[in-house]
Order: C-alpha cells, then sequence, then structure tokens
C-alpha cells in the first residue's frame, strides 16, 4: 500500500508540475492585436500593396506569385482599381485590374477581359479582405521596431479561422500545382501565424503578414487490382500574403480605367 501512495504522489506531482509550465497566452496583447486589426478594418477609404506567394510545400516550386498595389473604396457598393504583376508557374503577365457593380475587370496588353463576381465573394479573396485575426491566440509576442511601430507576432491553430482563410485564395491554385480532380470536401487550413506592424501614435496597422498551410486531397485514379493510398493524393500548399498600407486617412479616391468605365 505503502508503494502504491508514493507512485500515486509521484504521478499528482508531475501533473502539477506539466500544468505550472503551461504559458499563458497575455491577454492584454491580444487585445492590442485585436484592436489594431478592428479599426483598421473600419476604414473603408485606403491604398494598400500586397505581395502573394503559394508555394508547394512538396517541391518548393512557387505555384503563384503577385506583387502590386490598389486603391479601395467600400463606403458603398465596393470599388476597387490597381495593378499588378502575376505569375503563374513561372509565366509572368501584368495586368491592370478593377472592381466595380458586382464585375472584376483585367487588362494585360491589349487583351481586356470581365468576370461578374459577387461582391460577398470578392471581398474575402485577398486583394480586398480585412486584415485576419482571432482571440484564439496559441502564443503572441510583442517588440518594438525603433521606427514608431510595434510588432506583433501570433500564431493560432484554431479550427473556425478556416472561413476567413480558405476564400482568400481560389481553389482553383490547386490545378497549377498540379491537381487533376479536387475533392473540395477535403480543402482544409492549418499552421497559422502572423506579423502584424502597429502605428504607435494612431494604433493603426502599418503592414500586416500571414502564413498558413492549405492542403486537399485528389481524386485517386483507377487501377484494376491496385489500391491508392490517400495520402498519396494529398497537396499541400503554403500561402504567404503581405499587405503594406500606404493611405489610412479616408481619403483615397477609387478612379476606374477607361478598360472597366467603358463597359
Amino acid at each position: 500500500m505503502k508503494f502504491i501512495k508514493i507512485v500515486c504522489a509521484l504521478i499528482a506531482l508531475s501533473v502539477f508540475l506539466c500544468s505550472c509550465s503551461d504559458k499563458t497566452v497575455d491577454s492584454e496583447l491580444v487585445n492590442e492585436v485585436m484592436s489594431a486589426a478592428e479599426k483598421t478594418n473600419d476604414i473603408k477609404k485606403y491604398s494598400a500593396s500586397f505581395i502573394l506567394e503559394v508555394t508547394d510545400e512538396v517541391n518548393g516550386n512557387i505555384v503563384l506569385f503577385a506583387q502590386g498595389s490598389f486603391d479601395a473604396d467600400k463606403t458603398g457598393p465596393l470599388k476597387m482599381s490597381g495593378s499588378m504583376v502575376q505569375t503563374v508557374n513561372a509565366s509572368p503577365a501584368s495586368l491592370y485590374m478593377a472592381y466595380s457593380d458586382g464585375k472584376y475587370y483585367a487588362k494585360s496588353g491589349e487583351i481586356s477581359t470581365f468576370t461578374e463576381i459577387d461582391e460577398s465573394v470578392f471581398i474575402k479573396q485577398f486583394l480586398c479582405s480585412d486584415a485576419v485575426v482571432t482571440r484564439e491566440l496559441d502564443t503572441v509576442s510583442k517588440r518594438n521596431n525603433g521606427s514608431g511601430g510595434n510588432i506583433y507576432y501570433f500564431t493560432s491553430s484554431s479550427a473556425s479561422l478556416g472561413d476567413k482563410l480558405l476564400p482568400l485564395v481560389d481553389a482553383e491554385v490547386f490545378y497549377y500545382a498540379g491537381m487533376k480532380k479536387m475533392r473540395t470536401e477535403t480543402l482544409e487550413t492549418n499552421g497559422f501565424s502572423g506579423e502584424y506592424v502597429v502605428d504607435e501614435k494612431t494604433g493603426l496597422l502599418l503592414s500586416r503578414k500571414i502564413t498558413y498551410s492549405e492542403s486537399a486531397y485528389d481524386t485517386a485514379p483507377y487501377y484494376p487490382n491496385e489500391t491508392v493510398s490517400d495520402e498519396s493524393m494529398k497537396h499541400t500548399l503554403s500561402v504567404s500574403l503581405k499587405v503594406t498600407y500606404k493611405k489610412l486617412d479616408g481619403s483615397t479616391d477609387v478612379i476606374l480605367p477607361d478598360f472597366a468605365s467603358q463597359r
């Protein structure tokens, strides 16, 4: 009996020590990140630049790269105009873009196109999306950059983030990575981390960068007398999106380019 009591005491002690070693997320820092993101998201007229990179995690190939700038006005029906250089599987293209009245316009060289996209869908994609943030953070830290800003680093494993992250980049990007027939129900995200720079004076975001992984399963081909494992059909992409704000004083005016306003 004495031996059993000793063992139980040791187990209880180890459990206590483990619980004491758990790090508690600083709620004050969480509030600071949330406040900066929400205040910035509340500004409806702004100018920003962006860099988007999507990489195949298996072979390291850059599947999609886009860099550019834009002006946005969300005071009424969404209006946006800008330009970017986009590279898909090492094939680059420069284009002008605009969004108004439920239509996305793009022009590259002499070719111009427009696609009908509902505003509720377009506004969640990477160009005009809000800063992604959640109170469900696993870690958060802060340091001053010495230039009037505080940098917040944070991570989260919250499953609820998928609703915000999945719409950022069209699932079509998986086909650029070689997928044949996606099983859309298998789409998921994980490994979310952020790096937000906040202006010390205004409390607004100067820039925001997020990284995360997005995965989905392809449909297995049929081979007689052979079973293809699910894991061999999994595609995983690493997504990095950085947005740097150039104007947040609400004075941005969106001027639609001729190729969009004339349609």
